[in-house]
């Protein structure tokens, strides 16, 4: 499933950039304090899941970015970042390719 993710706050534009993303559905913090729909998102991920965020700083600091990005590919999930055009689905692809040859 390719599912969207918006922190609290965030205004429509990026509603509308996780739909044109392909967004099967979209998850929207409710309250300002911490992220409990990122969370449960992120345990129900399975293999092959897409989470689509706008930015990577909507997932939380640096370090929120990358422990998210491992706990994503221990699930063997996939996280797509629009802005920074992160994709770790394409990367990942991209880079067995070039270690093929």
């Amino acid at each position: 499933m390719i599912t969207g993710y918006l922190p609290f706050g965030a205004d429509d534009t990026f509603a509308q950039k996780l739909e044109q993303a392909g967004c099967h559905r979209i998850v929207a913090e409710q309250k300002m304090n911490g992220r409990p729909r990122l969370e449960k998102l992120l345990s129900e991920l399975q293999d092959g899941d897409i989470l689509i965020v706008c930015r990577a700083a909507h997932i939380g600091s640096q370090a929120d970015f990358v422990k998210t990005l491992i706990r994503i590919g221990l699930k063997h999930a996939h996280l797509v970042s629009v802005i920074e055009d992160i994709d770790t689905l394409r990367d990942t692809l991209h880079f067995g390719i070039q270690m093929s040859r």
